[in-house]
């Protein structure tokens, strides 16, 4: 049961990194 939610945990965790990547990717774009 702890391995399913550390794993549920660390995908939310790596999508959130991408997200944020991309997020401040297309800002830098938009600025310039």
């Amino acid at each position: 049961m702890v391995d399913i939610v550390f794993e549920f945990s660390a995908r939310m965790l790596a999508l959130g990194l991408i997200v944020g990547g991309l997020y401040s990717l297309t800002k830098e774009a938009g600025l310039r």
